[in-house]
């Protein structure tokens, strides 16, 4: 399965829960959709679609019990 995160910029940042005001700053918003047993390797790419970084693999699964949320900082090079 491929999927693609909507461009994004370097200072995007959310709101962590609904009733708290703690915010998780990144700037890459990544959402693959439902939640299935396996790993996601992620990439960071510019809008014409090379590859700016190495993948990242990340392993999620379909149990909510295992359920996690990754924030991952891209650095910009010099």
């Amino acid at each position: 399965m491929h999927a693609e995160s909507g461009l994004s910029d370097w200072n995007w940042s959310v709101v962590n829960c609904l009733d708290c005001d703690y915010v998780k700053q990144g700037n890459v918003k990544f959402e693959p959709g439902t939640f299935e047993d396996g790993v996601w390797n992620i990439y960071l790419a510019d809008q014409n679609g090379a590859r700016l970084s190495p993948s990242v693999p990340l392993t999620y699964a379909a149990d909510p019990e295992k359920w996690v949320w990754d924030f991952i900082l891209f650095k910009q090079n010099p």
